[in-house]
């Protein structure tokens, strides 16, 4: 046993260490936190963009910060929706609106309510039912129902909601909760600013900034509710409080709260699955914080302070009552845990503080059990080293994919040119208003490089299209979308010059964009679809602590061209337009596929292709045009060798096909153009423009 072998001091430092080695550092955490919070603050600013009164909100272990590779935790995502105003007073009435009154009894169950439908055009409640699944009681009375629109959702899918408490999705790797912010805080929801405390935590700055956040009601009703009860009872949430909280803990606190998630996992949830759940952990945290005293939470007390934690959590199974931190009146064991789960609870917790938490040297997870063991030999897991390379690169795919979720929100089909010169004046005009260094100043900053590089694409299309030539402000707009990211704006930059006939100038940007490629480059998929990340790349990603910076110099998004910029994209990359997802397509495809395919249906009708092979491809087409034979041959090999390298491709493997397909063509090899064709076809039978160009050639050789 381990305090045999050692005092309770040094097995702390050892725990301590170990979480270290698994990535739980101040720099790792604060790493996570900033790309969660910086992909929130993006999105929030797309949706304004796209005309959605909606912020979106990330949650959870992976904003906080208190998650580990091992522990697999999903993402938390809400979605506030401002649509329709809540509100606790009739006074507060918004004209023009349907508003949404907070209902309240005396046997209403606590931290719940109803949601009474108010007119638009007089606060008055509504008599008649506005969508079908609203619900009149006896007195006339409409009410929202906690699962509106649910039904409307799996009918578009096609595939059936996964419920988790408020939570409504396709998958269990996001809990993604629609809700509506209450206008000012319910009075049960003030309970953390007037309750007696000792003082010290949280403090009056922490409760100040947390009062200024407001409450949501979730689609969620009282367990113990009757059923037809519960369809109409939303629960109050306090989620942006208790972020600032958890975002106030030290490093040695989330050590803990870390050690303890891992403790409920590898232990408690064996026995009750996800009853006990992150949140009675959580909120046993924040009680034994304000509980004892500062000076507790050291590195070398690490051990201790997570049995004073399972002291707190083992008080409350023994009452059979556990109290909300932010909400008065409130038993969170309800509808979770009955007396048969507590009493087994009650001995495996008692069991696990027994010996000074020798179990976790048990804890398979993160091989954490192996890091505690007696130092015999060297450990053969995963160094820190690597460790935390591995989530760097994990939140570099989370940065980047702020990337995807612009190319898959921003550019629809209804996109104008109109709208996006509005949005690129906006973005300006709120990037002068913004005080540096900010998470929305950066959101700015992201988004109206990409917005520069489409408007700059599509303009200069325009003009092609008129015969007319390329003006000084498209150039301006042009370079102002370098700053993107490393090579796909240039790219589009130098698909323009080709396309305009400008083969000289096409070819000197393309050798600057070939200088800039090596091992330290990633080719970052926006559209889900895998690149590994080279060694290179993720040593310098764990050295770089700008993330912007590092963005602009060592990643290479793939490139997509809408149907704005059809005249600055090579003829043949066309063809990629027209491919959509077709409803017969959806209906013979499992569950699984179905959602990779909803997936795939925001970028299947626009033109996408990697940057390297684009490059090479751009390169075949412009040498060819200035009759340099020996760069021409160079450029093809290069293409052939990326399509079969041995190690794999990844990305949009069936794009690079036909352009090297095309490439034969130009070459006259039918026996390589119909070899490209094929493995085009075998790595995508549907939905895939080879299909085009094999109907297109079998034509031709048709009327040979």
């Amino acid at each position: 046993m381990c305090e045999a072998l050692e005092d309770s001091r040094a097995w702390s430092l050892r725990v301590s260490r170990a979480l270290d080695d698994i990535g739980v550092t101040r720099r790792m955490v604060a790493r996570r936190r900033r790309t969660w919070l910086r992909r929130e603050a993006v999105k929030t600013l797309c949706l304004a963009l796209l005309g959605l009164d909606m912020t979106e909100y990330y949650f959870g272990s992976q904003s906080e910060g208190t998650t580990t590779l091992g522990m697999i935790s999903d993402v938390d995502i809400l979605h506030s929706i401002h649509i329709f105003p809540v509100l606790l007073d009739s006074s507060e009435w918004h004209y023009g609106k349907y508003n949404l009154l907070v209902k309240k009894t005396e046997g209403s169950p606590p931290q719940h309510c109803n949601l009474q439908i108010l007119r638009q055009d007089c606060p008055l409640p509504i008599t008649n039912v506005i969508m079908p699944d609203d619900m009149i009681d006896c007195e006339g009375n409409v009410f929202l129902r906690n699962d509106e629109g649910d039904n409307i959702q799996q009918n578009l899918v096609g595939v059936k909601l996964i419920s988790h408490g408020p939570s409504r999705s396709f998958g269990d790797d996001v809990d993604s909760v629609s809700a509506f912010p209450c206008a000012r805080l319910p009075a049960e929801c003030q309970f953390l600013f007037y309750r007696p405390r000792p003082g010290h935590w949280p403090t009056p700055d922490m409760l100040v900034q947390a009062s200024q956040f407001p409450v949501f009601l979730v689609k969620q009703g009282y367990p113990d509710s009757p059923y037809h009860q519960r369809l109409l009872e939303w629960r109050f949430s306090t989620s942006l409080m208790e972020r600032v909280l958890v975002f106030s803990f030290n490093i040695n606190q989330i050590k803990v709260y870390v050690l303890l998630k891992m403790i409920r996992k590898s232990f408690l949830k064996h026995f009750v699955g996800d009853n006990l759940s992150t949140f009675h952990i959580k909120t046993a945290m924040m009680f034994t914080i304000e509980s004892y005293p500062p000076d507790i939470w050291r590195e070398e007390n690490v051990v201790q302070c997570a049995l004073y934690c399972l002291t707190t959590l083992f008080r409350w199974l023994k009452l059979g009552y556990c109290p909300h931190f932010t909400i008065s009146g409130v038993n969170l064991f309800v509808g979770k845990l009955g007396r048969p789960e507590i009493h087994t609870l009650l001995s495996v917790v008692a069991d696990i503080m027994c010996d000074n938490l020798s179990c976790l040297t048990l804890i398979q997870m993160d091989e954490l059990g192996a890091r505690l063991q007696p130092i015999t030999r060297a450990f053969p897991g995963k160094s820190r080293y690597e460790i935390n390379m591995k989530i760097c690169e994990h939140m570099c795919r989370q940065f980047c994919s702020t990337t995807e979720y612009l190319l898959r929100k921003f550019p629809n089909g209804m996109v104008t040119l109109s709208n996006l010169y509005n949005d690129f004046i906006s973005l300006n005009i709120l990037n002068d208003i913004l005080c540096e260094p900010s998470l929305e100043k950066e959101a700015t900053t992201i988004i109206s490089r990409f917005v520069a590089n489409i408007l700059a694409s599509a303009l200069a299309s325009e003009k092609l299209r008129l015969n007319q030539p390329i003006t000084g402000d498209i150039m301006q707009l042009y370079s102002l979308s370098f700053e993107s990211d490393l090579l796909s704006s240039r790219l589009k930059f130098a698909s323009m010059l080709y396309c305009s006939g400008q083969y000289e100038a096409a070819a000197s940007v393309l050798s600057y964009c070939e200088g800039l490629l090596g091992p330290h480059v990633w080719q970052s998929c926006a559209c889900g679809r895998g690149h590994k990340p080279s060694r290179a790349f993720l040593v310098k990603c764990l050295k770089t602590e700008n993330d912007l910076e590092f963005h602009k110099q060592s990643v290479a998004c793939c490139i997509k061209f809408t149907h704005l910029e059809t005249w600055v994209v090579p003829d043949h990359l066309l063809y990629e337009m027209y491919r959509p997802i077709t409803s017969e397509d959806a209906l013979i495809l499992n569950v699984k596929e179905r959602l990779r395919m909803q997936y795939e249906r925001s970028w299947m009708k626009y033109a996408v292709i990697d940057c390297i092979p684009f490059l090479y491809y751009l390169q075949y087409l412009t040498y060819r045009e200035l009759d340099h034979l020996d760069r021409k041959y160079t450029a093809l090999q290069n293409l052939s060798n990326y399509l079969y390298n041995p190690g794999g491709v990844g990305g949009h493997t069936e794009t690079v096909a036909n352009v090297l397909g095309h490439c034969y063509e130009l070459e006259n090899r039918p026996d390589m153009f119909w070899q490209c064709y094929s493995q085009s076809l075998s790595h995508h039978p549907r939905n895939n423009a080879a299909n085009w160009h094999v109907i297109r050639l079998l034509n031709q050789q048709a009327r040979q």
